[in-house]
């Protein structure tokens, strides 16, 4: 629903800090949220083996 979403705020932008970082997570479904203050809000690096991943 617009308006109800949950707000992670990291207060960490240096390189390295991520709000969520997807390894391995196969059939992740992340919604209503608002990602900030980190250097990526949702990190998934190249070999990182998530598949199925629903934003």
């Amino acid at each position: 629903m617009p308006g109800n979403e949950a707000d992670l705020d990291r207060s960490n932008p240096d390189a390295g800090s991520f709000g969520f970082e997807l390894v391995d997570a196969d059939g992740v479904e992340l919604a209503n949220l608002r990602v900030r203050g980190a250097q990526d809000g949702i990190h998934a690096a190249n070999g990182a083996d998530s598949d199925g991943i629903l934003l």
